[in-house]
């Protein structure tokens, strides 16, 4: 799985054409029963079903590779981050961010649905943050800055991608070095618990 994942530019967060299409195909089977059963034909169904889906890989495009520091999907390989992009900043998409990092704080064992969190809490999986929140080690706040930290080195890097081995050591030691030390800061400040 790992070997899988390391081949995968997107490291399996994102909504790929392929994975879009297999959703969809999944959905058609508990879709297509429940709207018959509703009343609805077909054409009515896939008229819901398809937006439906488009959106929701708008959304985990826009938010769930960018969660995890991963590159923006573009059109050829699945729904595009950038249509949706701008909303990073929203409370919406904060909130979603916030209740995906419970999904990992407490091991993957709730808070499952990135872009529609209600799930959750009808089949019972929610787990408020007030519950895992002591546990977490990082925030929103720490994330947004650690990205914007990582872009700046990411650029310095190319810059220097011509420049000798011995230099290039120096400035990635330092880096590492700055780091280090701005976690550490950050950390014992706000106990890992800020909140943007």
């Amino acid at each position: 799985m790992a070997k899988s994942l390391d081949d995968d530019l997107y490291r399996g967060t994102a909504f790929t054409w392929t994975v879009t299409g297999i959703m969809t195909f999944q959905m058609l089977w508990t879709t297509l029963p429940t709207f018959w059963l509703m009343g609805y034909k077909l054409k009515h169904t896939l008229m819901c079903l398809a937006p439906g889906m488009l959106l929701h890989a708008a959304v985990w495009n826009a938010l769930h590779p960018n969660m995890h520091s991963l590159p923006d999907i573009p059109m050829r390989d699945g729904v595009p981050s950038s249509w949706l992009a701008w909303a990073r900043s929203s409370r919406f998409f904060k909130f979603l961010y916030v209740n995906h990092e419970g999904h990992h704080v407490i091991g993957g064992k709730g808070n499952y649905n990135v872009c529609c969190p209600l799930t959750d809490h009808l089949v019972g999986t929610f787990i408020p943050e007030k519950a895992w929140r002591p546990r977490a080690r990082s925030t929103y706040a720490s994330f947004v800055a650690v990205s914007l930290c990582w872009g700046a080195f990411s650029s310095l890097r190319r810059l220097l991608d011509g420049a000798s081995a011995r230099r290039w050591r120096r400035v990635d030691g330092a880096w590492r070095h700055a780091y280090a030390i701005a976690a550490t800061h950050h950390t014992n400040h706000t106990g890992g618990m800020a909140r943007s």
